[in-house]
């Protein structure tokens, strides 16, 4: 059997090549990862929301809250977890002043904040100014390294049940429908 001829001095060239390019740049510049996690949200099943943030802002391990980016139409953040591969990249870390950070705060709009559970249940939370998101491992900054950073997501993943809830409900209102045409006679 004979083996094709390769020519490694010939380039193919499709969509992603660009998007390779591209992160080819950014492997000389350091560029931090973090990932952050609500414990309280985590707890309660959360494994999704929408946010209409205000203002971020870092906060150091004394307390102090530190500006970062500041989002005068709000921004909606489509907030996922590490399972879906999605990630938001911070340019503007390298302004924080040198210390180690603790949390990110997320200052919220007043509407359309909505957080969706494992389950697919979906709730409105308007109520809140802000949210903190706990750095895992916490991160230490030696100013202007690093250039920029990726923040991941920790949610709980959905329930693979829940494609099933509108069957099951449907299961529910029929055994109780015949249950009582049962009980009337």
């Amino acid at each position: 059997m004979k083996r094709a001829n390769f020519h490694p001095y010939i380039w193919a060239f499709s969509p992603i090549t660009s998007y390779v390019l591209a992160n080819l740049e950014e492997d000389e510049r350091e560029i931090k990862e973090l990932i952050l996690k609500n414990t309280r949200h985590y707890n309660l099943g959360v494994s999704e929301m929408h946010l209409n943030v205000t203002k971020l802002t870092a906060i150091d391990s004394s307390g102090i809250e530190h500006f970062i980016l500041d989002f005068p139409n709000q921004m909606t953040l489509n907030i996922k977890g590490i399972g879906y591969g999605h990630f938001y990249k911070l340019k503007k870390i390298s302004s924080l002043p040198s210390n180690t950070y603790t949390h990110f705060r997320f200052y919220l709009g007043s509407t359309g904040n909505t957080f969706h559970f494992k389950d697919g249940a979906v709730e409105n939370k308007n109520a809140c100014n802000y949210l903190d998101f706990e750095i895992e491992n916490k991160v230490t900054l030696n100013g202007g390294n690093p250039s920029e950073a990726k923040i991941w997501f920790d949610m709980v993943p959905y329930e693979f049940k829940r494609h099933f809830k509108w069957f099951t409900e449907w299961l529910h209102r029929f055994k109780n429908l015949k249950s009582s045409i049962q009980n009337a006679y």
